[in-house]
């Protein structure tokens, strides 16, 4: 329920008269009648989305009838600043003595203000009013975030924060459900499909943590994860600005020092230090087409394995189809450069004709790059390495340069045939995902999830024994590698040669996965993995979340 409260200047006056009273009196209270306010707080702090207590610190003359005091607890539903007119929309939110109120307030520098009155029914329903200055904060911290569908035409965001999955948190766990419909009344208009987590101006007085969705019809939106207002959408020029009629987003993905999405115009970049939307599509690779949305990308600035190149050396690769080549880039920006691979006696990656491109994978210290490959021809499924470009090694001796290892170029490397056992998984596979530190590749059917694994011979090894199946009733919708926000977005910063953010226990040890008892019925899983090098989950650790209707994407966010 809401009302309107016009405030003359008159009674702002005597409001300020009686809160100069209240700050000079020697007793600290403001006495009208058989009521006295003996609160001295009158700022407090909250979180967006946390639980408001109040009990308000009140003497009541002897004698007084209790029964007929009436409470009324109301809250400015903007912030009042200095230029606020003196017509303020209050709601009222609790009748109650006690005010226990979960704050569904955007985060504000500029407090609201909390309205008190109290009523005295049985003396001319004489009243006593008490204002306190509410500052609302951002309570959303790194976690889990989730989109979920309850009607298949709007979708909403859940927020997990817990010791596992956020950085230096030692509170209880806080879950944060419907938080668009909580902050602005109503979902989101749209499918979030896909999320993605990004920060703009990282380390900078513009830093902004950000998650991108890409919706069901293929366009963008954009939220600030400080309070989840929309700070980008895809109808104005806020996130593309030479956007084409019929653009369509397929993905997005931090690669190196820029962030990108993939498009149905080729891939567009940003550098994300300092730019908060895409110009156009990224010139070196305008014409070059990436083959089903598969793309191996690495989000790190500088922690390579011993004896590689720069971490700017073939972060970004793909598979392109017409040229039936693989394409890998150097750079960023106006300073990408596109390369080749280097054929060897296992494959010639510029001549591998009749392909299709399904997972792909830079190593965390970027020491390989991997792809899964179907063959169009037979159905048959291999895996290909490549080597990374590396530098020439040496000392000076006086003026002379003396090699002691020569570079090596970018190069083919392994390629891993996968027997028919493996092929009849992936043929039913509903997600297929690559480790990015062990030789092992994940593919998740509706009803387990099972493991590949290569780098010993010529022949990939598939695990036929599920590593884990859903319970009875319930069917796998998605799963992928648990990583934290922030080492998506880059890992130098966690694992590092000098680190700056604490790892989270899961990091790269933990599978998200998603289960459906019905349509509408959804729960997240993050199921610890127990043996790196095989796989091998264990259910019995796993965290489980309920209370989803169809769950779209889970992603991890950074602060």
């Amino acid at each position: 329920m809401k009302k309107y409260i016009f405030i003359s200047p008159l009674l702002l006056c005597l409001l300020s008269l009686y809160s100069c009273y209240d700050d000079s009196s020697t007793l600290a209270t403001n006495n009208i009648g058989n009521i006295t306010f003996t609160e001295k707080q009158s700022e407090l702090y909250v979180g967006s989305m946390e639980e408001l207590t109040l009990t308000p610190d009140i003497q009541i003359a002897e004698g007084t009838n209790t029964n007929a005091l009436t409470y009324e607890w109301a809250l400015t539903e903007t912030p009042v600043t200095s230029s606020s007119s003196y017509n303020f929309e209050y709601e009222i939110i609790s009748t109650d003595p006690q005010l226990n109120y979960i704050v569904e307030r955007p985060v504000s520098t500029s407090p609201y203000t909390l309205l008190l009155t109290i009523t005295d029914t049985v003396h001319d329903n004489l009243q006593y009013t008490k204002y306190w200055k509410i500052y609302v904060q951002s309570t959303f911290l790194d976690g889990l975030l989730i989109s979920d569908t309850q009607n298949g035409t709007t979708s909403d965001l859940t927020l997990i924060n817990n010791q596992a999955f956020t950085v230096n948190y030692n509170k209880d766990e806080q879950i944060f459900r419907k938080i668009l419909t909580s902050l602005n009344g109503q979902p989101f208009n749209g499918l979030m499909q896909t999320l993605v987590y990004e920060v703009m101006g990282y380390g900078s007085s513009i830093q902004t943590n950000q998650v991108w969705a890409i919706l069901g019809d293929a366009t963008l939106a954009r939220f600030n994860c400080l309070d989840y207002t929309q700070n980008g959408q895809f109808e104005d020029q806020s996130l593309i600005i030479d956007k084409p009629n019929g653009l369509q987003v397929l993905s997005a993905f931090q690669s190196h020092s820029n962030f990108y999405i993939n498009t149905s115009n080729n891939l567009y970049t940003l550098a994300s230090s300092t730019v908060n939307r895409f110009s156009g599509p990224a010139g070196a690779l305008s014409s070059y087409k990436v083959n089903n949305n598969v793309i191996a990308y690495s989000p790190n600035t500088g922690h390579v394995s011993n004896s590689l190149s720069g971490a700017d050396q073939q972060h970004l690769t793909f598979y392109d189809k017409e040229r039936a080549s693989f394409i890998t880039c150097n750079g960023s920006g106006q300073f990408m450069q596109v390369k080749s691979f280097d054929a060897n006696n296992n494959f010639d990656p510029n001549k591998l004709p009749n392909q299709t491109a399904i997972s792909a994978v830079v190593f965390e210290d970027m020491s390989q790059i991997v792809f899964l490959m179907k063959d169009d021809t037979n159905g048959t499924y291999s895996i290909y390495t490549f080597s990374r470009y590396i530098g020439e090694e040496g000392h000076y001796d006086g003026d002379n340069w003396i090699v002691t290892s020569p570079s090596q170029p970018a190069s083919a490397r392994n390629k891993y045939t996968i027997p028919s056992e493996g092929t009849a998984l992936l043929d039913k596979a509903i997600s297929i995902f690559f480790s990015n530190r062990n030789l092992l590749l994940y593919v998740t059917t509706t009803d387990g999830i099972y493991t590949i694994n290569y780098g010993a011979g010529s022949t990939a090894t598939v695990s036929t024994t599920a590593k884990y199946t859903p319970q009875s009733g319930e069917i796998i919708t998605k799963a992928k590698m648990y990583q934290q926000g922030l080492y998506n977005y880059n890992c130098n910063l966690i694992v590092g040669d000098n680190p700056t953010v604490p790892q989270t226990e899961w990091n790269n040890k933990a599978i998200i996965v998603t289960t459906q008892s019905s349509e509408y019925e959804g729960k997240v899983h993050i199921i610890p993995i127990t043996q790196v090098a095989s796989g091998t989950l264990d259910p019995s650790k796993a965290k489980t979340y309920d209370g989803f209707g169809k769950i779209l994407d889970v992603t991890t966010t950074g602060y």
